[in-house]
């Protein structure tokens, strides 16, 4: 979860324009902070869609915006980044073929490359080793549950089954690689920047907005 902080002075004389408003809270920050995460949503998305490569859809699909509620003199919202590990075969593999071959010892099996941010390439050697026994491949198995995990991991017939990247443990389990979850990628010092100050600046220009709305309103 990604926590947004607001100019106390700002909320402070703006509210002081409000005194005389009844439930003046409800009436500017409500809306204020409910406008401020919207934007803020859609900025976080634009900037994960264009730093990570994976599809856009799921990106979104990741971002969850909280409805802003009102406690006494506060008001508070939330936005949270959320998937589970995203197999990595996700991440741009290239190629997108079954590198694992009959009749040819696994370390002699082609590689493949693979991108966790927009811009850069890596060598599936560059994926951590510490949970294998050999040079991860890609496969195409049956059953990607992890309830067969000896299955089988050459090309299925008829293009059955699920294709991705796998590896062996050191007791022959066969396992599947994963990427980093989308949040992974939100806490970045530089997404948490862009979030803050497009926050603050959304929020010092929306908040006088809807003061000026709600005392228009008020007849003041």
């Amino acid at each position: 979860m990604i926590t947004i902080t607001f100019d106390e002075a700002l909320i402070e004389s703006q509210m002081q324009r409000l005194a005389k408003v009844p439930y003046a809270v409800q009436r500017a920050l409500y809306p204020t902070i409910s406008e401020v995460l919207r934007i803020a949503r859609s900025d976080l998305a634009s900037q994960l869609v264009s730093d990570i490569p994976l599809p856009p859809r799921l990106i979104e699909k990741s971002i969850r915006l909280s409805q802003a509620v009102a406690s006494g003199q506060s008001v508070a919202g939330s936005l949270t980044v959320a998937t589970k590990l995203i197999p990595l075969i996700n991440y741009e593999v290239d190629p997108q073929v079954v590198t694992a071959r009959k009749g040819m010892r696994s370390k002699s099996w082609p590689g493949f490359s693979y991108s966790l941010r927009s811009g850069e390439r890596r060598e599936r050697e560059q994926l951590p080793g510490q949970f294998r026994a050999g040079l991860p491949f890609i496969a195409q198995v049956r059953n990607s549950s992890g309830r067969r995990r000896n299955g089988a991991v050459y090309d299925a017939q008829g293009g059955a089954g699920h294709l991705g990247v796998y590896y062996r443990t050191a007791f022959g389990q066969l396992k599947e690689a994963y990427g980093p979850a989308v949040q992974y990628h939100a806490t970045t010092p530089q997404v948490e920047q862009m979030l803050m100050s497009g926050a603050e600046e959304n929020f010092s220009r929306i908040l006088p907005r809807i003061v000026d709305t709600a005392l228009a309103a008020h007849g003041e």
